[in-house]
């Protein structure tokens, strides 16, 4: 339980440093590999059990995997594998194999914690589908399948961690030294608004399907209605914040209702129109695709560079803590200052007091210039400034 951040995910893709460290991010791609096919297949069965016509399902397929690739699905992401566990309790659910359906809902809360988005559309569709006592017991045992498989995993780590503290880590939060945070803080309406705007460009087909949607239709499919009520759930995540990969979460809904549109409604305007609108935003999507290839390749050279400059003043191998980001741990290949209190986490995740306090003796700090000159008031005599260069200042804790 010492992950206190989604802790399945990041299991999940740790598995690859227990596999060779020196040949960790092969393995992590590995993962990843596995887990977008595990997606794709899923999302494959799902269209199977609504009666797709092939060459429909084969082309919604296809839209799938392009969008997921464009909203970073191939990357290193706690979405891709909490996108695998709800489809994994859709197709449980369809299956009428609800208890199952609620262990893996869990599994999907235990890999980032706002997928339990997905509870209210399931049991929407309960109601909605089946009688009301039969949709009761559905609901009960699905909650019973979730709240055993909590029950089980609490009682695996109690005699590491209390109830409360416990309950604050399923929540990704922390009481450990009094520090609490959430990825929507200081997230702005205007930059919300703005980056969803953004978003819509590449995925017009969202709106598109969701306006278009007849109101016959509506009265006569249980599974629009659904994905409909997933994906207005779906959309919460987006008052965590507005990161591009997070419409992984929220894409694949309106790919199910169009696949069920383009299945049954047969108006020709409708299908041109929409066929003409995905070519379109096909190829401006191929240009922003090209512009982030570029982009990454950029950042890359750039990450390579500073961490060459950063190996000048402290060696590899070293005990550091990065006031800095921590995607430099894996490129200097640095150690924790203090793996058991301090670990490899994210700047600010704790207050600087303590990082000070608990780094080791003979460990090393790097820490912008600009936040050096905020918080120089808080080092005590035993930090000795080593070096510092354009960017960052480098100190060690005697």
């Amino acid at each position: 339980m010492d992950v206190q951040y989604n802790p399945l995910g990041i299991y999940i893709y740790g598995l690859s440093y227990l596999i060779a460290v020196s040949k960790a991010h092969y393995f992590a791609l590995g993962i990843i590999l596995v887990i977008s096919s595990l997606n794709t297949f899923l999302f494959y069965k799902i269209l199977s059990l609504l009666k797709i016509k092939i060459n429909i399902k084969i082309f919604i397929s296809s839209l799938f995997i392009f969008y997921y690739a464009l909203l970073g699905g191939t990357y290193v992401y706690l979405e891709t594998v909490t996108l695998f566990f709800i489809l994994g309790s859709i197709l449980l659910t369809f299956h009428n194999k609800f208890f199952f359906s609620g262990i893996v809902i869990f599994l999907a809360f235990y890999s980032k914690q706002y997928a339990l988005f997905i509870i209210a559309p399931t049991l929407f569709f309960f109601f909605y589908t089946f009688s009301f006592k039969r949709a009761l017991k559905a609901s009960g045992i699905l909650i019973s399948g979730f709240l055993i498989t909590l029950s089980v995993l609490y009682f695996i780590h109690s005699g590491q961690v209390d109830f409360s503290n416990y309950t604050l880590r399923l929540l990704g939060r922390s009481n450990m030294d009094s520090v609490v945070g959430h990825t929507g803080i200081g997230l702005k309406l205007s930059q919300s608004v703005y980056d969803f705007i953004k978003v819509m460009i590449f995925c017009l087909f969202i709106p598109y399907t969701i306006l278009i949607i007849p109101y016959k239709r509506l009265a006569k499919s249980k599974y629009i209605l659904f994905f409909l009520a997933t994906f207005c759930c779906s959309l919460s995540v987006l008052v965590f914040s507005t990161y591009v990969y997070y419409y992984l979460l929220i894409m694949p809904w309106t790919l199910f209702i169009l696949a069920v549109l383009l299945n049954d409604y047969e108006l020709k305007s409708f299908k041109l129109s929409f066929f003409n609108l995905i070519l379109v935003f096909t190829i401006l999507a191929g240009f922003y695709t090209i512009k982030i290839i570029i982009n990454k390749k950029n950042m890359l050279n750039s990450t390579h560079a500073q961490s060459e400059q950063i190996m000048k003043f402290v060696p590899p191998k070293s005990n550091v803590y990065l006031f800095i980001d921590p995607i430099y741990y894996y490129y200097t290949d640095y150690y924790s200052a203090n793996n058991a209190e301090l670990g490899y986490r994210f700047p600010k995740g704790k207050k600087f007091e303590y990082i000070l306090k608990s780094a080791k003796i003979d460990s090393h700090l790097i820490i912008s210039i600009k936040e050096y000159e905020k918080r120089k008031d808080n080092f005590t005599s035993n930090f000795i400034i080593i070096g510092f260069d354009k960017k960052n200042m480098y100190l060690k804790k005697i």
